[in-house]
């Protein structure tokens, strides 16, 4: 076999090699995100890094893992949560945090190559008491506003995103919540403000929710990072979300009527049969179009590769004739 002959087979296998590297890894990645064994696999390597990096001193061991795919309720928001949930039994723990004790169990849970949920923080070591009366005390600040009265809304419920460990505020509730609120912790944190009233249309609510930014807003000390409004009317005796609003820090410093139209920041949740039926055809059109494109790049690549081979191929037989 001559040297030309050999790097010929070489650069074919090389060829073959990338693209068959190429199609492993889309497939896994596919695989990862369907909520399959993959993930479990691939993602349990984000879940230890992530203890390694935030909890210092702790020394676990791993348990087992579960694929979660259910309904769940997160800042007063029910939604589909799919993960990969690892758990762990604390074996000594030499850090500064309060609550972890050897014998300890908990999860972290992961999905697309990062840590989505800290089982250990939620569950053991967050100071739940002063975050749940950061929440209380924001409803009771909002529902005093004589705005608020004004527009006939019911301030059902406030959430804070926060992260706030046991031992990071001393002293009584009271005393806390002071402390947490003069920090301005809040003003960097994300807020989910729940509120229901009449059943009302599009354009009247974006006016409802433009109001009640601002009357937040003017609230200094717990006027957020960002701003997420739920909106709910009540029907056949139970309360039905209608409307939905999302306004980035820089958005909350808009005028009413910037807020009231602002493009990407309110939306409708409750579609009647005119809407529904466009949002299906949108979502057949889009997942069409996505698997086209996919199996069109798959296609053409498989087309490539094989046109490499036979030119290399080719040239290997001219090679060996010049020979």
């Amino acid at each position: 076999m001559s040297t030309i002959t050999g790097r010929q087979k070489v650069k074919i296998a090389v060829v073959i090699g990338v693209f068959s590297l190429a199609l492993l890894v889309f497939v896994l990645l596919f695989c990862e995100g369907l909520g399959t064994f993959v993930g479990r696999v691939f993602d349990r390597p984000f879940a230890s890094g992530y203890i390694n990096k935030h909890y210092d001193g702790l020394e676990c061991k791993y348990i087992g893992s579960e694929i979660v795919n259910e309904k769940r309720v997160r800042l007063g928001i029910e939604a589909p949560w799919k993960a990969y949930r690892f758990e762990y039994e604390v074996e000594s723990y030499e850090g500064e945090l309060e609550g972890i004790d050897p014998g300890d169990r908990f999860y972290i849970e992961a999905y697309n190559f990062k840590v989505v949920n800290d089982g250990l923080y939620s569950e053991i070591v967050s100071d739940k008491e002063l975050i749940e009366a950061a929440d209380l005390y924001a409803i009771e600040r909002i529902r005093a506003e004589e705005k608020i009265k004004e527009l006939s809304l019911s301030v059902d419920s406030v959430f804070f995103d926060l992260c706030i460990y046991n031992n990071e505020f001393n002293g009584d509730t009271e005393k806390r919540l002071d402390d947490l609120i003069d920090t301005g912790i809040l003003n960097d944190a994300d807020c989910v403000v729940h509120i229901s009233g009449e059943k009302i249309s599009f354009d009247e609510y974006r006016y409802v929710a433009a109001d009640l930014a601002e009357v937040i807003k003017n609230c200094s000390e717990i006027k957020p990072g960002s701003l997420q409004i739920i909106y709910y009317y009540t029907k056949d005796n139970s309360k039905t979300m209608q409307f939905e609003s999302q306004l980035e820090f820089y958005e909350l410093e808009y005028g009413r009527e910037g807020i009231a139209n602002g493009a990407d920041m309110h939306y409708i949740i409750e579609l009647d049969a005119a809407q529904k039926s466009k949002a299906k055809v949108y979502n057949i059109v889009k997942y069409v179009y996505l698997i086209v494109v996919t199996g069109t790049v798959i296609v053409l690549s498989a087309y490539w590769v094989v046109k490499k081979v036979k030119k290399i191929s080719r040239k290997e037989v001219a090679a060996d004739e010049n020979e």
